[in-house]
């Protein structure tokens, strides 16, 4: 891929964009306005200021305008949770529960208590040296809990009913194997996003620690009670040994057929299933009890109390009136390994498939991982020689040891540390050997990544370039085009046929259409040859859009089986090169799929639009002629409530024209039975669906406002938008009106 993909970053503007190209396509694509920095990822000291047991949340305050939002799932370790976290290698997710106002969730919460049958029960604040989960003796209250990466990360693995171990800066010293490396200079290093799926986390990886942190420990000080390093390295190479021997034993799958591949890479994906369950159980001597606690179910009430100070992190930006979604679950990405300070796992990439390569990073990082710790490996780590990985490991350390010594300086609600922003977040996750250039068309900018590399990654500095073209960056590289294609509504094949994408609420509908081509032989081999170049572009759009969620695909119509498998098989090999989570359900035989994808960011579409405000969102409006014969309805309804000899409409200039033209007719008939005269008035400045009715001799004669009084004057369908009120000097007939 060198050579053939290109990262191009604007910054030269009021919004950063990055799009990593490859083969002349789009292959990631990134938006972040700089008057609208999100706090995705930011860690917080933040402060129980309600706990809610009938939603099974609690209000966090992190010092925002708005308190943040923690469900119960976020404070301890979920299995499935877990497994979502290790999948995407620390990338936060925006695939959440719908995060509720605090008016929404009172309400929620009245309700939640009128149905039980029992008050459920709020404890008191803990003071301080109380335990925060139930237990017949008191234990220092938690105070945060890190996380691994968003979305997903168990935390402490001894489970919620042990008593949390405390958490404690973390010494770099030879007990980690780790004393002769150079210490890379203290950046932020924040969640990101990024990499390739991984192995499943431990479901054993129990509840959260949420747990007071002790003073820091000096970073030339041995751990307390270190293992010997003998002992901690031997342990891992035993367990490596063993798999190695009991993958000797296995039988080979032979590669004859697609079905033996299929039969060979399930094996290979039982043995890094298999792999991951030993890794787990390191260390584990009562992993089943753990295991079976970690699947009862925790009541908020039980792991926090009002008054609680907590360590969380932010899963989702806060929206509007909604305050942001948040996290205990911890974690911290560097450029090959995302570290979950109280998580004790270690995980690899499954993009990474040579077993010897995987071996080789597991005992790499569990030599010289501390205690209680766990890393995931990141795909771009393949190959990575070990200095490299010590060296990550030791700044990760140091970042989280800063973390924890900034919270015993500040109070809560308080940050604790920042997430890198784009620009930077997107050079150390999409900018690796297999890149063939960085442009980037801001000096500034391209003169800090040129620090951040040296400091990171010295062997691609060579590979940044200051883009000094005359013409918009994205324009350059053909970028732009495709943006332009993945905001339109219909996307046409390079066959001739089209594809139609429509984004609803809960789900995305997309229709295949033949549109301009005939093809050459039979209509099953036409349909069939549109329907594969459909899928492959179905996903790259799903892609460049950034669309997840429940996903209907209407392809068309094919008689025989043989060729909705071919179909089948297109879609697949193409979300195989996709990184977000997929479930693809075969095709029916009326030619439907149904598949799922889980999102990794907010899609294109509503980052870059807004609901209209013409038609509110709803994609379509009342036509002229249905407005027209409203109209004539309601002055058919109303005319007789009119004492006056005028009746006044107001309407859209494009509705008058009609009545004035080619429904005069019936206006003249109007006049005639109800013996009034009618004035059309345009207004230019009302929508088109709006319009109202009023006597206009009422309107000169009386102050009263008697239309107002009875709610005679008609703002159709508008919620209320302008009033059925005369203006104060009513518009001239020279002005488009026309008294009959």
């Amino acid at each position: 891929m060198a050579g053939n993909s290109i990262l191009v970053i604007n910054a030269a503007g009021a919004e950063t964009r990055v799009a990593l190209v490859e083969n002349n396509t789009i292959h990631e694509y990134y938006l972040e306005r700089k008057r609208e920095k999100g706090i995705v990822g930011n860690i917080y000291k933040g402060r129980v200021v309600r706990v809610l047991p009938g939603m099974q949340a609690a209000f966090v305050d992190i010092g925002l305008d708005k308190a943040a939002f923690l469900y119960v799932g976020d404070v301890y370790g979920d299995p499935e949770f877990s497994e979502e976290f290790e999948l995407t290698e620390g990338e936060h997710r925006v695939e959440v529960p719908e995060v509720p106002t605090e008016q929404e969730a009172e309400a929620e919460e009245a309700r939640a208590q009128a149905v039980s049958s029992q008050p459920p029960a709020v404890a008191a604040a803990p003071l301080e040296g109380e335990a925060v989960t139930p237990a017949p003796t008191p234990s220092p209250v938690p105070e945060g809990e890190p996380q691994a990466p968003l979305d997903a990360a168990p935390i402490a693995e001894g489970g919620i009913d042990a008593p949390p171990a405390p958490l404690s800066p973390i010494p770099l010293t030879q007990e980690i194997g780790m004393a002769a490396v150079p210490t890379p200079p203290p950046l932020p290093v924040p969640p990101v996003a990024d990499a390739g799926p991984t192995e499943p986390l431990p479901a054993e990886a129990g509840a959260a620690a949420v747990a007071e942190v002790p003073a820091p420990v000096p970073v030339a000080e041995p751990a307390p009670e270190a293992a010997p390093v003998a002992d901690r390295l031997q342990a891992p190479r035993e367990k490596a040994d063993a798999r190695e021997a009991r993958a000797d034993r296995e039988p080979k799958e032979g590669k004859g057929g697609e079905r033996r591949r299929d039969r060979e890479e399930r094996g290979r994906r039982d043995g890094r299933d298999r792999e991951a369950r030993e890794g787990r159980e390191r260390g584990n001597r009562n992993g089943h009890e753990r295991e079976k606690r970690s699947k009862e179910p925790k009541n908020i009430q039980d792991l926090l109390k009002e008054g609680q100070e907590v360590i969380v992190q932010v899963a989702k930006d806060p929206i509007g009136t909604k305050g942001a979604r948040i996290t205990s679950h911890i974690s911290l990405p560097g450029r090959h390994l995302v570290f979950m300070p109280t998580v004790d796992h270690i995980g690899i990439s499954r993009r990474i498939e040579k077993d010897s390569e995987r071996r080789r990073l597991r005992e790499i990082v569990d030599r010289m991982r501390p205690d209680g710790t766990g890393f995931i490996v990141r795909t771009v780590a393949e190959n990575v020689e070990a200095g490299k990985l010590e060296a990550d490991i030791r700044f990760l350390i140091q970042v989280w040891n800063e973390i924890i010594r900034t919270k015993d300086k500040v109070s809560a609600p308080a940050l604790l540390h920042g997430d890198l922003d784009l620009i930077l977040r997107a050079t150390r996750d999409l900018f690796t050997a297999d890149v063939g250039k960085l442009v980037i068309d801001d000096r500034d900018e391209y003169e800090r990544i040129l620090r951040f590399v040296h400091e990171q990654a010295p062997h691609l500095e060579s590979q940044i370039e200051y883009y000094r073209g005359e013409e918009p960056i994205f324009d350059a590289y053909g970028i732009e085009q495709e943006l332009k294609r993945a905001s339109q509504r219909k996307v046409w094949l390079k066959s001739g046929g089209y594809i139609i994408m429509d984004q609803a609420e809960a789900l995305t509908a997309i229709d295949v259409n033949s549109g301009r081509y005939v093809g050459k032989k039979n209509l099953e081999e036409t349909i069939t040859k549109i329907n594969v170049e459909a899928a492959k572009e179905i996903v790259y759009q799903l892609r460049l859009r950034n669309i997840g969620g429940i996903i209907i695909i209407d392809f068309i119509d094919m008689d025989k089986p043989q060729n909705r498998d071919k179909v089948f098989k297109a879609l697949q090999d193409a979300l195989g090169r996709d990184k977000a989570k997929t479930n693809v359900l075969k095709i029916s035989e009326l030619g439907l799929v149904e598949m799922t994808r889980k999102r990794v960011r907010e899609s294109v579409t509503r980052v870059m639009n807004e609901p209209c405000s013409y038609c509110e969102g709803k994609g379509h409006l009342k036509s002229k002629i249905t407005i027209t014969y409203e109209i004539f309805r309601e002055i058919r309804r109303e005319a007789v409530h009119f004492p006056e000899p005028v009746l006044v409409v107001n309407c859209h200039p494009e509705v008058a024209r009609i009545l004035q033209g080619s429904e005069r007719e019936e206006l003249r008939y109007l006049m005639d039975r109800f013996n009034k005269t009618i004035q059309v008035k345009p207004q230019s400045g009302y929508h088109q669906e709006q319009f109202d009715i009023y006597g206009r001799q009422e309107r000169i004669d009386q102050p009263r406002d008697r239309e107002r009084e009875r709610g005679r004057g008609r703002d159709r369908d508008r919620g209320g938008r302008g009033k059925s009120e005369e203006p104060a000097t009513p518009p001239a007939d020279a002005a488009g009106g026309e008294e009959r």
